[in-house]
């Protein structure tokens, strides 16, 4: 598959009234695919098998012409976005005088405690320029699984650590980033951490362990779910997961496989492992959020939420898991009066923001 270069991009430029009807955030393509990519459950490296970085300069370009629509909200697309890429990003945005706020993805820093300094005063351009929300992968707190089943290439440790220098460098800015952080669980195991002992349970307690040392604005915990063209589907037998392949050809890439595991208690799953399909792990996953949840971290507030709480003035947790729910039942009812209140204010603040940019001349 032949992909057209990352940098040729076109943007959109809104009439009044496509404006009128638009909520004013932009999605910023600073890249495709993943730097690291060799995640063993990922589909990435599948979709995009080479990794692309977006020139810094180009990227700001879009920045700016959708600063001059009244566009002050951004969400950066990259699987990760490099921190290097990032402040360049970041001093390009200072040096124009542009106003936004943006979210991204990052992976944890491998070593971070030992590049401590780097990464506080990296972060701390970056916030300058409008970081607020940031998202992190976890995936688990037990380091066995990071490395033999995850292949993350990372410690439970590199991700406190970076967290660490996340909070540091807010501090020292003055600006609250709210982190989010994401687990698998429940998870396959290898053979070899079978032999070793490595339990279930006791991954449980690690993935509490590492919530408490975190303490994120919100947290997410998935089910493993098993896509194809991931090592999982690749080499089930490494990782000790029984996979039926034909079953898995009529279900396909479905990206609602995770809702039918939930409400569905009749689907059956093309994969199990440690004897239990899907279905089966649900009560311990489910286990798992709750108690996260109980450490007062509030699940399933994804970036969109938090854009909202900001612009909505919220800042207490407990008010961040009311309004979640508030949109949640203004989904299922149908009825978006608080959603449509909230973008409102979201449009509003993004004019505001906007109108503060300052563009620099050169």
């Amino acid at each position: 598959m032949v992909y057209a270069p990352v940098n040729e991009r076109l943007v959109p430029e809104y009439t009044p009234q496509e404006l009128s009807g638009k909520i004013k955030s932009h999605t910023i393509v600073n890249g495709i695919g993943c730097d690291y990519g060799r995640c063993s459950f990922c589909i990435h490296p599948q979709i995009h098998r080479e990794f692309h970085l977006r020139e810094p300069r180009l990227v700001v370009d879009e920045i700016e012409f959708m600063i001059k629509q009244g566009i002050s909200f951004f969400n950066f697309t990259a699987s990760d976005t490099p921190l290097p890429q990032a402040k360049m990003i970041g001093e390009d945005i200072l040096r124009r005088g542009l106003r936004i706020e943006f979210t991204m993805l990052t992976r944890a820093w491998k070593s971070a405690g030992s590049k401590k300094d780097y990464l506080v005063e990296t972060f701390r351009t970056i916030i300058r320029a409008g970081l607020r929300i940031v998202f992190i992968g976890a995936e688990s707190g037990n380091y066995d699984v990071l490395a033999e089943v995850m292949n993350k290439d990372l410690t439970s440790q590199d991700i406190i650590d970076t967290v660490k220098c996340i909070r540091r460098a807010s501090e020292l800015e003055g600006v609250h980033v709210y982190i989010i952080t994401s687990y698998i669980f429940p998870c396959p195991l290898t053979k070899n951490l079978v032999e070793k002992g490595i339990t279930m349970e006791r991954i449980y307690e690690d993935n509490i362990r590492l919530a408490k040392l975190t303490m994120p604005d919100s947290f997410q915990v998935i089910p493993a779910i098993v896509y194809a063209g991931t090592k999982w589907y690749y080499e089930p037998e490494k990782y000790n997961i029984l996979l039926d392949k034909e079953m898995f050809g009529k279900i396909g890439l479905r990206a609602d496989i995770s809702v039918h595991m939930l409400v569905d208690k009749s689907f059956k799953s093309p994969y199990s492992f440690l004897g239990k399909g899907i279905t089966e792990w649900i009560p311990m996953h489910i286990k798992q959020a709750r108690a996260i949840n109980a450490l007062g971290i509030p699940s399933d507030l994804m970036d969109e939420h938090l854009l909202m709480a900001r612009c909505a003035g919220y800042s207490d947790l407990k008010k961040l898991e009311e309004m979640s729910m508030e949109i949640f039942l203004d989904i299922i009812s149908c009825d978006y009066e608080v959603t449509n209140k909230l973008l409102k204010q979201i449009n509003v603040k993004s004019g505001e923001i906007a109108s503060r940019a300052r563009p620099v001349s050169y």
